[in-house]
Order: C-alpha cells, then sequence, then structure tokens
C-alpha cells in the first residue's frame, strides 16, 4: 500500500519547515488531495515530485522552447507509460504548459491520459501517425492537423495520441529520407507552445526510439530490477550512444542528454531484486550512467491509478 502523508509527514520527508510546504500546498506546487481542511499526499506522488524537483535543470526556468524528454527503455513492462504520464502530470500541476507524446502503437498512454470515455474516439481524430505522414509527405504539417491532434488531457497536459493504426504505417514512414528526424521536424513546429514536451516510447530498437533520441534535450531511463530489465538497460545505452553518434552530423542538433536512469515497480524486500539493483548499479558505475536514489516502489496504487485513469 502506499502510504498517506500528512503535512508534518511532508516537512520530515523532505527535511525541511512546515511553512515551506504549506507556501508549496498554496501556489500549488505540490500534488496532494485536500479532504476536510486537511492536506494529504502518498508515497508514489512524493517519488514522482522528488525526481521532478531534484532535476532543477530540467523541470524549472522556463524558457522560450520546450525541454523535451524522452521516456526510454527497449524493454516492455517496465512503467515507461507511466512514468511519462505522471511527470507530465506533475508538470501540468506546476503551472507549466506540457505536450506528451504517445510514441507506442498499444496507445497506453492515450488511453491511460484521456479516460475510458474517449477510448471509443481514438479512430476518429488525427493521431501521430497522420502527423508523421502528412510531415514525410509535405514537409510541413498544417496548423489545422495538428488542431485536430492535440488533445487535451484528463490531467490537465496536452496529448497527441496513438493507436494499434500507427503499426501499419511503419514501413511508409520507414521510406523517408532523414526518417529518423521526422518528429524532430514535428515538434519544432510546437516548442514555442509548450513548457515541456515528453515522448512516451515503445519496447523496441526500431524507428520509434531513434525518432524520439533525435528529438529531445533529454533522455531517462526506466527499469525493473529484473534479469531481463537489466539487458533492456545495456541495449537502450547502446542505441543512445550510437544515435550521439550520429546527431552531430545533423543541422541543429538537439543535446540529447541521459539524466540517468530511474528504477521503479521496485519490490525492496526481496533477494532477487535486491540482486539486480546492485547489478545495475555496478552497470551504470562503469559506464558513467548517473542512478537515481529515489526507486519508484511497487504498489497496487499504480495498476488502481491506471484502471480508473487518474495520476497516482
Amino acid at each position: 500500500m502506499s502510504k498517506i502523508f500528512t503535512i508534518t509527514n511532508l516537512a520530515k520527508e523532505y527535511n525541511i519547515d512546515i511553512a515551506t510546504i504549506r507556501n508549496w500546498l498554496k501556489q500549488e506546487q505540490f500534488p496532494t488531495i485536500k479532504k476536510n481542511n486537511r492536506h494529504y499526499s502518498t508515497s508514489k506522488a512524493i517519488e514522482y515530485s522528488k525526481f521532478i524537483r531534484n532535476q532543477k535543470h530540467v523541470f524549472s526556468d522556463k524558457k522560450i522552447k520546450a525541454k523535451t524528454l524522452t521516456i526510454t527503455n527497449n524493454k516492455g513492462g517496465v512503467q515507461k507509460t507511466t512514468t511519462a504520464v505522471n511527470i507530465s502530470s506533475l508538470l501540468s500541476e506546476l503551472d507549466n504548459k506540457v505536450l506528451l507524446i504517445d510514441f507506442d502503437g498499444q496507445g497506453n498512454a492515450s488511453e491511460y491520459a484521456l479516460g475510458l470515455s474517449e477510448k471509443e474516439n481514438l479512430d476518429t481524430i488525427l493521431t501521430l501517425k497522420d502527423i508523421l505522414l502528412e510531415e514525410k509527405n509535405s514537409a510541413n504539417v498544417k496548423k489545422e492537423s495538428f488542431e485536430k491532434a492535440i488533445i487535451k488531457s484528463d490531467f490537465g497536459f496536452d496529448i497527441i495520441t496513438n493507436n494499434i493504426l500507427f503499426n501499419s504505417a511503419r514501413s511508409e514512414l520507414e521510406s523517408s529520407s532523414a526518417k529518423e528526424l521526422l518528429l524532430k521536424r514535428v515538434l519544432e513546429r510546437l516548442e514555442n507552445d509548450y513548457d515541456y514536451i515528453i515522448i512516451d516510447t515503445p519496447p523496441t530498437l526500431a524507428f520509434e526510439q531513434l525518432n524520439a533520441y533525435f528529438a529531445s534535450d533529454y533522455l531517462l531511463i526506466v527499469s525493473n530490477a529484473d534479469h531481463f530489465s537489466r539487458a533492456g538497460i545495456e541495449q537502450t545505452y547502446e542505441l543512445i550512444k550510437s544515435a550521439k553518434n550520429q546527431n552531430s552530423i545533423y543541422a541543429k542538433p538537439k543535446s540529447m542528454k541521459l539524466l540517468g536512469l530511474v528504477m521503479t515497480d521496485v519490490h525492496v524486500d526481496t533477494n532477487v531484486h535486491k540482486y539486480n539493483i546492485e547489478k545495475v548499479k555496478e552497470y551504470c558505475l562503469e559506464h558513467d550512467i548517473f542512478i537515481f536514489e529515489e526507486m519508484v516502489k511497487s504498489t497496487v496504487k499504480v495498476k488502481e491509478a491506471i484502471e480508473l485513469n487518474e495520476p497516482v
């Protein structure tokens, strides 16, 4: 279960005074629920909030152009979508204009962010597939197309959705010259309209991951603490290195800075997870990859939030 925190608990957790916590609440800079004139938060919300606050060079000081962050791992089921949606939600709560790009043909981020009432409509609006095809064929996505594709989510941020039809268009998209820059060119037309753009990626080393990387200022690897996720980290890191080697040949390349790795769905009391966490730390140390101390612990609250279409 995710622990419930009061204002006093929050002050201790962040090691700051209660007055500062109250000021954050007054400015709506912290994820809480208000009930009977009292504010409450959960350990899961605190973990995501700490991640954002500890990355001030990314998630602070608004600039004219949006900062773009890709959530990545070649392994599926590591809570990439959950992380992308909840980071987008928290940034939106902090009074930022946020766009989430669902780059996974499964469309999980779209369903999570839009709620059950919108699922039936996902095949009647323009999706990422339509936008990328228009960019490929005309090199100039129309304003009207963006207006039909960008939807306000239930969590306050905007989203360009995706669905299973994306897979049928992949071969056509991959036939484009400079195919790995399609998303970058699209987002260059939107970066003045947002503070942050978050990209959720599928578990693949193919077209989608490279497009996301070349469009990104920052990258974040998300991983579970199991054997196969460890292998996914290594494959993902090698792809990032390869993309960085290619990046310099393009005009106006993005920085593609790897922020580090965050562990999710962690069972801290199991020997298997303890062993795998140590192995991940060894790999990260060997390759100079920063690993975040804040680990997102396993809790039924994540699954409940997804089922209820609510932020964690």
